[in-house]
C-alpha cells in the first residue's frame, strides 16, 4: 500500500496494491455468516452492494441499546481495517447483500 501525500505532509488519499485475493459472501436477508481471515493476511477492505453489519466478538445482528462493547458495526458501503490472520468476522444484512472481502498480506 502506498500513501499519497500533499505539500507539508497532509495525507490526501491512499492507494492500494492489488489484493492477494478476494472472497465474497452472498448474505441472505436476516442471516448471519462467518468469514475467517486467511493466514498471512493483515488488512482487508470489505465492500457491499447494500449496507451490512459486522462483529468480531460474536454473531452480527442489528443492535439494540448496548453499552457493553458487543454491538455490531454498521457499514453503509465499505470498510477498511487491520486484522489478525484467523480472526472470525460475522457478517449480517437486513436484505440480500453481497459482501466482497479484499485481502492484503501483512
Amino acid at each position: 500500500m502506498a500513501t499519497k501525500t500533499k505539500a507539508k505532509g497532509s495525507i490526501v488519499g491512499t492507494t492500494h496494491s492489488l489484493p492477494r485475493w478476494v472472497d465474497s459472501r452472498a448474505l441472505g436477508a436476516g442471516v448471519a455468516e462467518n468469514y475467517t481471515i486467511p493466514t498471512t493476511i493483515g488488512y482487508v477492505i470489505m465492500s457491499a452492494d447494500n449496507g451490512f453489519y459486522f462483529n468480531t466478538n460474536g454473531t452480527a445482528s442489528v443492535p439494540g441499546d448496548l453499552s457493553d462493547g458487543s454491538a455490531s458495526m454498521y457499514v453503509p458501503s465499505s470498510f477498511e481495517g487491520v486484522v489478525d490472520s484467523s480472526d472470525v468476522i460475522s457478517l449480517f444484512a437486513v436484505g440480500a447483500t453481497v459482501v466482497t472481502i479484499a485481502c492484503y498480506a501483512d
